[in-house]
């Protein structure tokens, strides 16, 4: 069987230098070159972007992950990655959260599950996983007197999810691409071995 047909774990042991992210939102602005009144339209596609730097490694850790982009077949291939700086909560993120709603395109997400009336549970910017799928929330989130709370998404939710999905806060990931082809360097002197890799969300 082909290599890249499976969604590949990315390998563990590896270590990252540094992380660019972007946030790509799929908007037609229309300016009159008169009046600049604009005209938005919003079209709904959203997706991340993410440029990984990884720390100069030897030969062995160096070929495991040339070997695991080589593997992909280029943009080909998917795997699960995650943002390697936001790998817990900023919040309490205390109880076993659930999905109670959740629509395919809408921006919100019914939650279940939390330890009852406690603040702060998430703050903006973590991190959820809902199945495959990797959310920001936009808002910090305070669970009420049932365990129940309301969390605002970005991107929108790609797909309805049924009642009781577990909602995962720790390691969460998302599946990618490459944008490009990897590069592989070599510094003659001491055999190391140094890459990078650019890839944007699956949608």
């Amino acid at each position: 069987m082909p290599t890249w047909t499976d969604t590949l774990d990315f390998p563990a042991g590896i270590r990252i230098t540094d992380v660019s992210i972007t946030a790509e939102n799929s908007v037609g602005i229309r300016e009159s070159p008169s009046s600049f009144r604009q005209e938005v339209q919003v079209f709904g596609g959203q997706r991340m972007r993410m440029t990984v730097n990884f720390k100069e490694e030897g030969p062995e850790l160096g070929s495991k992950l040339e070997a695991f982009f080589l593997k992909l077949r280029g943009s080909a291939g998917t795997f699960r990655f995650f943002d390697p700086y936001h790998s817990a909560p900023m919040g309490q993120a205390m109880g076993l959260p659930v999905v109670v709603s959740a629509v395919a395109g809408e921006q919100t997400l019914e939650t279940s599950g939390w330890l009852s009336n406690v603040n702060f549970q998430l703050r903006a910017g973590d991190y959820v996983q809902i199945e495959d799928n990797l959310h920001r929330v936009l808002d910090d989130v305070h669970s009420d007197a049932s365990g129940l709370a309301t969390l605002t998404l970005w991107p929108d939710l790609r797909a309805s999810h049924t009642a009781g999905e577990s909602i995962k806060l720790i390691n969460p990931t998302g599946l990618w691409r490459l944008a490009k082809e990897s590069s592989f360097n070599r510094r003659a002197e001491n055999q190391k071995h140094s890459t990078s890799m650019e890839c944007v969300e699956v949608r």
